[in-house]
């Protein structure tokens, strides 16, 4: 079976590795060892360089896939050896609510001459993942090769489904697309797929901005041609009801 690697993931609760974190309080003679899984939301000098919590759904994936790779960066602190490092990791059994059976870990280990490295967890799709959201809580732990490096960023936790998750932009653009409800971020993903929007992003020119790489805020002016599509999801509600969890009983979803 062909596995695929994520090489980044969308965050649930963002606290992270400061850009002004004092590492002169670290021993030049020790090497160190932290989660590095960056920020995506870049958005100010004072954002987080890294994020200690993030998730993940099957549910966009294929429906065929029944394995996820998911690659985790690891960064050190230090020189670089000519030899193998192993740095400590362990499952925290009190904050861990996944099936431990579904779910393996790569060796933990700093090759030889890398200043950052990768785990890597295996993930199954089990069905249970389809009634509800999972925790994986991963701690460095220090040993004989690794200190812990930055505070903030010892400690990881994963979100494991098989459901639609409201995603990290929502809480920015709430005045715009109203409470989340999936089947709407479900329409919007149709609506604007990635290509759909021409504006570049940065110096490249590149058009990224789609429903999985949201513009920072809700401001037309910056951004008419997300509004433009948000106009069509707008007309859409307004024309077909849809309803939260296809219940009827409950009111239609309009956009605000």
């Amino acid at each position: 079976m062909r596995l695929k690697y994520i090489f980044y993931l969308i965050p649930l609760l963002v606290w992270g590795c400061k850009k002004d974190q004092d590492i002169s309080a670290f021993d030049t003679g020790q090497s160190y060892v932290y989660f590095a899984v960056e920020n995506p939301d870049r958005s100010s000098s004072k954002t987080q360089l890294y994020i200690d919590s993030l998730d993940f759904s099957f549910i966009f994936e294929e429906e065929f896939t029944q394995e996820k790779t998911l690659a985790i960066p690891v960064n050190i602190i230090g020189d670089g050896k000519s030899v193998d490092r192993k740095y400590a990791v362990t499952v925290n059994d009190t904050l861990t609510t996944i099936d431990r059976s579904i779910i393996t870990l790569s060796e933990p280990m700093v090759h030889a001459n890398k200043m950052m490295d990768t785990l890597y967890i295996k993930v199954q799709r089990d069905e249970k993942l389809q009634h509800g959201v999972y925790y994986l809580v991963l701690d460095l732990q220090a040993n004989s090769e690794f200190q812990l490096g930055h505070n903030y960023n010892t400690r990881l936790r994963i979100a494991i489904t098989d459901q639609m998750l409201e995603p990290a932009w929502w809480k920015r653009w709430v005045s715009v697309f109203g409470q989340y409800h999936r089947e709407v971020y479900r329409i919007w993903m149709d609506i604007y797929y990635e290509g759909a929007d021409p504006t570049p992003t940065n110096d490249e020119e590149q058009p990224l901005y789609y429903w999985n790489n949201m513009p920072f805020g809700p401001y037309p002016s910056w951004y008419p041609v997300t509004y433009m599509y948000v106009d069509k999801l707008k007309k859409y509600l307004e024309n077909v009801s849809v309803y939260p969890g296809g219940d009827t009983t409950k009111p239609r979803i309009y956009l605000p």
